[in-house]
């Protein structure tokens, strides 16, 4: 899932003169079809039938468009999914934020729902932000792995720390505390 319009630039090589991904492309500037709003079960039928890997890419779209797609894709993915996938969400806190509004309520459900117990149906997930804190802390509890790059926030590195509390060895959380403020 793409809210910003720019992962279908992975069918292009590194250098950008040679082809890159084969991937299907459903909405945005560069899509190969047209992104409909009630179309989130459709297209994740679609999906799992054809099993091709695909970028919704919903930057020209509106938040609760991009919501509602989210959330009937993947109620319906988790429900029929039969080989192992996984799905990328980009800009996560915009579907599992830290505070919850009661219009969001359906999409933090689907999403959580994926998060923790989409392993089960082979089914894993990758969430994508710039900032820790702003992602739901159940959710960002149920991670198995963090890949953390440059973090100066102090919320930001609390968030962290809590998941490394919960996560790692307790003799390895100090040297990592200190290494996340100067890391690139």
């Amino acid at each position: 899932f793409d809210p910003v319009g720019i992962l279908w630039g992975i069918r292009s090589s590194l250098d950008g003169k040679g082809e890159g991904y084969k991937v299907l492309v459903i909405g945005g500037q560069h899509g190969d079809l047209r992104l409909e709003r009630r179309a989130g079960s459709e297209v994740a039928k679609a999906v799992v039938q054809a099993n091709v890997p695909c970028i919704i890419d919903f930057s020209e779209e509106s938040k609760s468009v991009y919501r509602q797609f989210v959330q009937e894709f993947s109620d319906t993915l988790y429900r029929i999914n039969d080989t192992p996938r996984h799905v990328v969400i980009e800009e996560a806190p915009e579907l599992v934020p830290q505070r919850l509004r009661p219009d969001m309520t359906n999409v933090f459900e689907a999403v959580e729902r994926l998060v923790s117990r989409g392993r089960n149906k082979g089914i894993g997930v990758t969430l994508v932000s710039q900032r820790a804190a702003t992602v739901n802390k159940d959710v960002l509890s149920q991670l198995d792995t963090l890949l953390v790059f440059g973090l100066t926030s102090p919320q930001d590195r609390k968030a962290l720390q809590e998941w490394v509390d919960a996560k790692g060895e307790t003799k390895d959380l100090k040297r990592f505390e200190e290494g996340l403020a100067g890391l690139k």
